[in-house]
């Protein structure tokens, strides 16, 4: 007697994930940030901002392929002395989150600003917490109890899409930067997006 096994593959911009883990099974996931059906500005929060400077560098510039002009630097950017820094967003509701898409920060391109040609910056790995309250936050775990480190970009333009391993429920999402590239050594920026499904 042969045993048969159906297996369903989730597919997001390109990329397959197959459906384990925890959480209520995800067929067709779908960005929850900047989706079909996006969050507002103010449902992005972060751990701190540059210099307080939020219409420049604050978590509502960190959607994915957010460009730069005069005003702001089309990302989010971390202040300069944050031990824990992190960017959260508090999603339409409750979600079976199954993936995430990470890019750096986007080249200044207008030669009349002063930060023209800046700059080179993009987190290489992170950790990934999440909540259905948005209050108590569990941090995502490897198979045997430790945080999963994730991986980052390796540059500051391409968008790294990647499932996670196992499937979790959650109202908010963290990324919490572990390394990252930076001109200073210092400055941690990002634009990101959460994959997954509304319950």
């Amino acid at each position: 007697m042969k045993t048969v096994y159906l297996v369903m593959v989730l597919t997001v911009q390109g990329v397959n994930f197959l459906p384990l883990g925890r959480a209520a099974i995800c067929l067709q996931g779908e960005y929850l940030v900047s989706g079909s059906r996006p969050v507002l500005d103010n449902q992005i929060t972060a751990s701190s901002v540059w210099d307080n400077h939020f219409s420049a560098y604050g978590p509502a510039s960190a959607r994915l392929h957010t460009t730069a002009n005069l005003y702001n630097v089309g990302c989010w950017v971390a202040g300069i002395n944050d031990q824990n820094p992190y960017i959260q967003v508090h999603l339409n509701g409750l979600s079976t989150i199954t993936g995430y898409a990470l890019q750096g920060r986007p080249n200044m391109t207008d030669p009349s600003s002063s930060l023209y040609g800046c700059c080179r910056q993009f987190v290489t790995s992170f950790r990934l917490l999440y909540s259905t309250d948005c209050t108590s936050f569990q941090t995502y775990l490897n198979n045997t109890g430790d945080e999963y480190v994730f991986q980052g970009n390796h540059n500051q333009n391409s968008v790294l899409i990647s499932g996670l391993p196992y499937h979790v429920t959650a109202m908010c999402v963290r990324i919490n930067p572990v390394t990252w590239v930076s001109n200073d050594n210092k400055s941690i920026a990002l634009r990101f997006d959460i994959i997954g499904c509304s319950i």
